[in-house]
């Protein structure tokens, strides 16, 4: 075989195990989210387990990697992997049939934590296994550098799989389907790169064709239709966004976000509470802003009045707009114009003129951090400056007539607080829907003035109208709200840094499910974040001086990696949702921010590769310094909500810093592991890449699931920046 060919079948067989690796990965955490109700935290329970088993599978590859290249064992564990992810996925799917749960039934953390945990044990434990035992294959072929060799070829498959993935999305494949597909070709590259016999490689591709289409065509489909029984599927759309399913039962439609309802079509109550609470505190409104949707039922109810012109709606999922116009109908009436515009809110405002007299939020509630943008100080400031001075902003939230606990009083008060922080007047309407509307008018909430503007202007309503009206807007509710608001002392205000609408939704989520987030978080909220970061500094010192002392380099450098991989993951969660909040919808750059981590990965390793002789210290002092410097001045800019952060390019070359700086240092402390304890590539890589897996793993689940909720994306930068400081000061008690 030539050097060419060999060099071929090398890097093919590493570039799709990191191509499928990513691709596993994000279909995992996708179908996480398709299959139970959530916010970050469904997320970041996701990818912690993915990481942590993935580490814990690297650690046993480390161990176990044999004496020889072992050609047979790696072929069968490849196709062994991709029968699990497989497996896995569709289990994913169906994991509510299995734990009798409803389908839009609420579950709480901890089952959710429970089930996924199961569900990616072996999938990713053999994921894991990859990287020592591809390292050890690489060195038993006599090919120089097999560290830095795996670990380029994987990054670049990974970067790419990243790209691949939203591409597929976009153009429609589902979740499944791509996985489905993605496994063949791993097997099919398998049968390349291990069978002699170009029979058997044949043989191989046609059966994982074969295998390919029955799932695709039978399989998946059954798979789909046990999961939504009773419900009748009309239709399945995947988008950036969500998995978008139109349901049919008794002659109903209903559409899906997830594994949520969305809209059940025809309610006419849902529709007229959204509207004309807002529209009657105009005198006359003309043209209408719909932050999100718009559909048959709100276009019927905007059209009661006169005055209406123009009705705008903007919002970022074309899947979901081409579905409702589907199955409800876009049809104007009279002549009403209707404008469905697809792009991110944010960058629609910053590029509209003010001519807008009603505003509607028809979003969900800050469930999330991406969410939480819309509910935040920043988002109304930037809606005011675009608005006219007589324009109304109308929202609402869920609640209750007769009992506030005090979770939902706090929330609601910081709504209050952040709208009123902007607005000049607000008004509640009370009820088991709450509205809020703000202007720089002044606004009026009584049954007199509700009754008669309907009356003046005509409106037919089936339910708001007078007779459910005198008791919805009675002075005695109205005061209840008004008094339990007032009595609440919270001076807090939601804001894009410390997203205070996004931790009491994550509260009351975890209140509605019997969790144990409702005592932990209020916990934590009343400690200093500062106490925090400085148990974890202890914590670190005190390991780095006892492995000093006991001449364990080694493992200092297992910690260091450890650290390295806790801060980087930390910094790549603060830049995703600051991405989201200042420059716009994140969805279609995903895949660039994944390629520029990617790329900069690589090109630490390449760099290193290249320079190993050099002195590897002050490789890694500069670089852990410019790491550092990066990480402080992006926290500033942060803090002081600078007009820098609106520019994409600030972020990539963030993320592209963080790559460099693990792509540098992992194979550097592999090497300083092997000579430490005298061992294999395979097993120091190994280790090392576990226990940046394992740190990556820690970063995520105190990241996303406390530390940003609790205390904002600040405190998180600072801690990022002081444990780099920390594997600075490592770098003393590595021997030379």
């Amino acid at each position: 075989m030539s050097l060419t060919r060999k060099s071929l079948k090398t890097n093919s067989l590493i570039f799709t195990v990191g191509f499928t690796a990513i691709i596993g990965q994000l279909v995992f955490i996708r179908l996480t989210a398709q299959s139970f109700n959530g916010n970050e935290l469904t997320m970041c329970v996701a990818i912690g387990h993915w990481l942590l088993w993935t580490g814990i599978g690297s650690l046993i590859g480390s161990r176990i990697a044999p004496d020889r290249g072992n050609e047979k064992g790696l072929f069968t564990l490849i196709i062994t992997y991709a029968i699990l992810l497989i497996v896995a996925a569709n289990l994913l799917l169906l994991i509510r049939r299995f734990i009798d749960a409803d389908l839009s039934e609420m579950l709480g953390l901890g089952r959710i934590f429970l089930w996924t945990g199961l569900l990616f044990i072996l999938p990713s434990l053999i994921n894991g296994l990859f990287f020592p035992l591809l390292v050890n294959w690489v060195s038993w072929q006599n090919i120089e550098n097999p560290i830095h060799k795996v670990y380029i070829t994987e990054t670049i498959g990974s970067a790419t799989g990243g790209m691949v993935f939203i591409a597929m999305i976009l153009i429609g494949v589902s979740t499944v389907n791509m996985l489905n597909l993605i496994t063949a070709i791993l097997i099919v590259t398998a049968g390349f790169v291990f069978i002699e016999k170009s029979l058997y490689k044949l043989i191989i591709a046609i059966i994982s064709v074969f295998l390919f289409f029955v799932l695709a065509q039978f399989i998946s489909p059954k798979i789909s239709s046990i999961r939504w029984s009773p419900y009748r599927i009309n239709e399945i759309r995947e988008s950036p966004h969500q998995a978008i399913t139109a349901l049919s039962y008794d002659e109903n439609v209903v559409l899906f976000s997830n594994n949520e309802p969305l809209w059940s079509f025809g309610i006419e109550e849902n529709a007229e509470e959204l509207v004309h609470f807002g529209m009657l505190n105009h005198p006359a409104p003309h043209h209408v802003l719909i932050i999100g949707p718009v559909y048959e039922d709100l276009i019927t109810q905007l059209g009661k009045y006169p005055s209406t012109e123009t009705i705008t709606s903007i919002q970022s999922d074309k899947a979901l707009s081409d579905l409702l116009d589907k199955y409800t109908g876009s049809e104007s009436i009279g002549k009403i114009e209707i404008h469905r515009i697809i792009d991110d809110p944010l960058k629609f405002l910053r590029q509209s003129t003010p001519c807008f007299d009603v505003v509607i939020l028809n979003i969900p509630l800050p469930l999330n951090a991406m969410w939480n943008v819309y509910y935040s100080k920043e988002f109304f400031t930037l809606l005011k400056n675009h608005l006219n001075d007589m324009t109304v902003v109308a929202m609402q939230f869920p609640g209750s007539e007769t009992y506030l606990n005090n979770n939902q009083l706090q929330f609601l008060k910081v709504m209050e607080n952040t709208v009123g922080s902007v607005f000049t007047h607000i008004a509640w309407i009370p009820g088991e829907t709450v509205h809020l509307i703000a202007s720089d008018q002044r606004l009026e909430s009584s049954f007199e003035h509700i009754a008669f503007e309907l009356k003046y202007r005509g409106i037919d309503n089936r339910y708001i109208r007078d007779n459910y009206l005198w008791d919805r807007l009675s002075p005695m509710k109205i005061d209840f709200l008004n008094d339990q608001l007032s009595r609440c002392d919270t001076k807090r205000i939601n804001s894009i840094v410390k997203p205070i609408g996004f931790y009491f939704n994550t509260v009351l989520w975890d209140q509605q499910t019997g969790g144990l987030l409702k005592k932990i978080y209020p916990w934590f909220a009343g400690k200093s974040p500062v106490l925090f970061g400085a148990m974890i500094t202890g914590i670190i010192l005190i390991m780095l001086l006892i492995f000093h002392r006991n001449k364990r380099y080694a493992a200092v450098s297992k910690l260091n990696m450890a650290m390295v991989g806790f801060s980087i993951m930390s910094l790549e969660s603060v830049v995703l949702i600051t991405l989201q909040s200042f420059a716009g919808s994140l969805y279609l750059r995903v895949a660039l921010l994944s390629m520029s981590f990617m790329v900069g990965a690589a090109c630490g390793a390449a760099w290193q590769r290249r320079y190993h002789d050099k002195s590897k210290r002050l490789q890694l002092y500069f670089v852990l310094s410019a790491l550092l410097l990066t990480t402080l001045i992006y926290g500033l800019l942060l803090d002081s909500g600078s007009y820098l952060l609106n520019y994409t390019g600030l972020h990539y070359s963030v993320l592209f810093l963080g790559g460099f700086t693990g792509g540098l240092i992992f194979p550097t402390l592999s090497q300083r592991v092997r000579g430490h304890l005298t061992i294999t590539d395979a097993r120091a890589s190994g280790s090392i890449y576990a226990w940046d897996i394992i740190g990556s793993c820690l970063g995520v689940y105190l990241t996303s699931g406390l530390i940003i909720p609790v205390w904002g994306l600040i405190p998180v930068m600072w801690l990022a920046g002081i444990i780099v400081g920390m594997i600075l000061i490592g770098q003393l008690f590595i021997k030379k």
